[in-house]
């Protein structure tokens, strides 16, 4: 795990403008197999509000 945050590099922003202000802090490996609703099911507020802000721009 890394102590510091992992910011976009210069490439991703070009391609997406909004991952300026992203932050990656935190990532659990899943196993190659995984299942993706138990994510999905602690993340559904973040997709919510990400589809909103879809929708104003």
């Amino acid at each position: 795990m890394n102590k510091k945050v992992i910011l976009p590099s210069s490439e991703e922003i070009k391609k997406n403008l909004p991952s300026r202000s992203a932050k990656l802090r935190y990532v659990k490996k899943i196993k190659n197999d995984g299942n993706f609703d138990e994510f999905i099911n602690k993340f559904r507020n973040l997709l919510e509000i990400e589809n909103i802000g879809k929708k104003l721009c």
